[in-house]
C-alpha cells in the first residue's frame, strides 16, 4: 500500500482484503470534497473479523492527508500511536503551526491493545482541522485513547472506549495546547 500513495487520485478506493496487513504510512493523499480517497477493509462475510492492520510503531499513519476516509479496519498492538495523523509541514513546535484543513473521516474502526507501552495511544491527531471520528471501538490503551495536539473542529461520536485490566489507560481523550 505504501507504493500506491503517489498514484492515488480523487475518488480512488483502496480495499484491504480479509487477513493480516503490515502497517502503512501514506503521505500527501489529496482527494476532493466530492471525490475523497477511501481506504477500507473489504469483508464480504459480516460474521468474520475485519481486515487487521498489524501494529509495530504504528498501524496506520497519514501525513498531510486531505479529503480521505478510512473505514472498516481492525488495528492494534502498537508501541506508539495505533492511528497517527500529522498535518504539519515542518519540524516546528506544534503550537506554532496552522492546522491543515484535512476533512478526514474515520468510520467503523476497531482497535485493540494487549501490551504495555508508555508511548502508545490509540488515535493521535497533530495539527489537523476538520476530522470526524465515528463508530470507533477501542479495547485497551496505555496513554490516551484519543490525543489532539493543535487541532480544530474534531468530532468524536458513537465511540466506545473499553478498558483492559492490565493496561494503565491514563486518559480517555487528551485535548492539548492549540486546540
Amino acid at each position: 500500500i505504501h507504493s500506491l500513495a503517489p498514484f492515488l487520485q480523487p475518488g480512488d478506493e483502496v480495499r484491504l482484503l480479509p487477513g493480516i496487513h503490515i502497517p502503512f504510512l501514506l503521505a500527501d493523499l489529496h482527494g476532493t470534497l466530492e471525490k475523497p480517497i477511501v481506504i477500507r477493509g473489504y469483508q464480504t462475510d459480516t460474521s468474520k473479523p475485519l481486515p487487521y492492520v498489524k501494529g509495530e510503531l504504528f498501524s496506520i499513519s497519514l501525513l498531510r492527508p486531505q479529503h480521505v476516509i478510512v473505514r472498516d479496519l481492525l488495528a492494534g498492538n502498537t508501541t506508539g500511536p495505533t492511528v497517527f495523523v500529522d498535518g504539519s509541514l515542518a519540524a516546528s513546535p506544534v503550537v506554532e503551526e496552522t492546522p491543515l484543513v484535512a476533512n478526514l473521516n474515520f468510520i467503523n474502526l476497531q482497535m485493540k491493545q494487549e501490551s504495555q507501552s508508555p508511548n502508545q495511544s490509540s488515535i493521535y491527531l497533530r495539527s489537523i482541522e476538520k476530522v470526524d471520528l465515528s463508530n470507533i471501538s477501542i479495547k485497551g490503551w496505555n496513554n490516551s485513547a484519543v490525543v489532539m495536539d493543535n487541532c480544530k473542529r474534531v468530532s468524536v461520536s458513537k465511540c466506545t472506549f473499553d478498558s483492559a485490566k492490565t493496561l494503565p489507560q491514563y486518559r480517555g481523550v487528551a485535548i492539548r495546547s492549540g486546540c
